[in-house]
């Protein structure tokens, strides 16, 4: 009874943990809380919620855990921020991520361990732990719109039990396409991960929630993001719906694309969704494998299917080689934003273009200073976001507890 009870301790803090770094795990939950609030038993509708996401635990146990002051030993530092936006910008490193977590993956169930990883960020320079990582990572991969940068081709829109096929999304952090139209003035709540536009400036209007899907089913092998809303159609659209209809899609080939989209825009597009899916993939790997691999087993074992899935998306030559790209700054700004990323490997280009007496000189030392600023800067805001959401977390079910 009692290994019970401290198994049941250790989930809620896996679950905590995840809801830190999985940003669709975290978009369900706060629909969840939502939801709750029209339930008679608020208690017991989140207690089922937590079984449905094969977390073993219960509501309390989730406040209990909500209540203790943030674990600053798993917190970002400098270093792992560092090592994060290296990992976004170094295509050399990023393979070797990648075949790191693909060993990750394929370890006998029995013999997960994060050894590995430890060992390759010393033999890398990097004073940081698998997890710390883990957390920069996921931090810096919710800035903005970049979890969900992509073509969505694969789509439909239904309306009174009619479907017919979609127009295509295209979504990247400099703008929003639709079609062969470019959005004006689209909004983006990444709280939510929602993307919304009105009729203001566009012929269409549209509320959409992007979500990543991970379970694999022999209906439905798809894995990747993912999005479901409303679209509003005008009346003399080429569609066979018209008026506001239910919009789904998933990542795929482009069927029309605006001028202001070039085929090599489509491959960057591609690229991205793909590599950050890989980095989003390795974070929630490595925090089931931490401390959390007994009790939460049958989740670790569906996130290593979910991700050697996603490795089998495409031939193994092919996956590597498009990880082993470099991103260029344009690439950056244009497919992801993440405009701090950018400063940096700004920074970094002038300090590599300087000749090695320029960089033993003064203007060296200053563009060095000025990347470990900006960098401690990250990582200090990547801790507040963390600290910040684990209060927000434990606000909500004490207000929702006590009604």
């Amino acid at each position: 009874m009692e290994s019970a009870i401290q198994d049941s301790v250790v989930i809620a803090e896996g679950f905590c943990t995840m809801l830190l770094v999985d940003a669709s795990l975290n978009q369900r939950w706060l629909d969840a809380l939502q939801d709750s609030k029209s339930s008679t038993d608020a208690r017991g509708f989140l207690n089922e919620f937590l079984q449905a996401e094969g977390y073993a635990t219960s509501i309390d146990d989730v406040l209990i855990y909500a209540t203790r002051p943030v674990d600053s030993e798993s917190l970002p530092t400098p270093e792992s921020t560092s090592f994060a936006l290296q990992l976004t910008t170094d295509g050399r490193l990023r393979s070797e991520w990648s075949q790191l977590m693909n060993m990750l993956a394929e370890a006998p169930d029995e013999t997960p361990d994060l050894q590995p990883v430890t060992e390759f960020l010393k033999n890398n320079h990097v004073n940081a732990t698998p997890v710390e990582v883990a957390r920069s990572l996921a931090t810096q991969m919710n800035d903005g719109v970049a979890l969900w940068v992509g073509t969505y081709g694969n789509t439909n829109i239904s309306q009174g039990g009619k479907q017919v096929s979609g127009p295509t999304l295209i979504v990247q952090s400099s703008s929003i396409s639709l079609d062969t139209h470019k959005i004006v003035n689209a909004s983006f709540d990444a709280s939510r991960a929602t993307l919304s536009w009105t009729t203001d400036m566009n012929d269409t209007a549209g509320n959409i929630v992007f979500s990543r899907r991970t379970s694999i089913t022999d209906d439905d092998p798809y894995v990747g993001n993912e999005f479901t809303g409303t679209l509003t159609l005008p009346s003399n659209t080429t569609y066979a719906l018209h008026g506001t209809v239910e919009f789904s899609g998933r990542l795929g080939e482009a069927k029309t694309t605006p001028p202001t989209v070039s085929t090599d825009d489509l491959e960057s597009i591609q690229k991205t969704s793909l590599i950050v899916a890989s980095l989003v993939g390795s974070v929630t790997l490595i925090t089931a494998f931490w401390k959390f691999r007994g009790p939460l087993n049958s989740l670790r074992i569906k996130i290593r299917d979910a991700y050697r899935k996603l490795r089998g998306q495409q031939p193994e030559e092919e996956y590597a080689r498009t990880l082993a790209e470099d991103f260029s700054l344009e690439e950056l700004q244009y497919c992801l934003g993440l405009s701090k990323i950018s400063r940096i490997e700004k920074l970094r280009q002038d300090y590599v273009s300087l000749s090695a007496g320029e960089q033993l000189s003064e203007k060296g030392r200053e563009l060095l200073t000025k990347i470990d600023e900006v960098v401690s800067s990250i990582s200090k805001e990547q801790r507040e976001i963390l600290r910040e959401r684990k209060d927000d977390l434990k606000s909500d079910l004490e207000e929702l507890l006590e009604e």
